[in-house]
């Protein structure tokens, strides 16, 4: 919107936005000149507090900010360091899980082979261990009686 229009009185609404920012302006308000308008919106939002924190994210001008934002600025920072101790705490643990869950997948492939090999043996051999009527061992060693 042009300034020199702002100003125009016979406009049908009471506010108008400023070029700068967007804000609206009270039609009501006092007359000024577009240039002493132009100069009072600068001067508002060269200082931070007037700004959305969206605006503010440079550094330096969180400095500038108000108590009230400073200590927001601090707490919110304190929070995402928990939260980032939180996720390194949780990826330690995932890694320990990933860790035990590699341990026991070997160690199940290693029994899972052993059996294999105890049932190869038990096949080879032409009479199961089986008990006799005294209780002995029939089969390989049976003989040796």
């Amino acid at each position: 919107m042009d300034t020199e229009t702002e100003f125009n009185t016979s406009m049908s609404t009471t506010t108008d936005a400023c070029d700068l920012c967007g804000c609206l302006r009270d039609n009501t308000s006092p007359q000024y000149t577009a240039e002493e308008f132009n100069q009072i919106i600068q001067q508002l939002h060269d200082t931070p507090e007037h700004l959305p924190m969206g605006v503010r994210q440079h550094p330096g001008a969180i400095d500038l900010c108000g108590e009230n934002d400073r200590e927001k600025v601090k707490m919110l920072q304190e929070e995402c360091d928990a939260l980032r101790a939180r996720l390194k705490g949780t990826e330690r643990d995932l890694e320990e899980l990933e860790r035990a869950y590699n341990v026991k997948s070997v160690l199940l492939s290693c029994l899972s082979d052993g059996f294999d090999r105890l049932l190869t043996v038990s096949e080879l051999r032409p009479t199961h261990l089986r008990k006799g009527a005294a209780g002995t061992p029939t089969g390989l060693g049976a003989s040796a009686k």
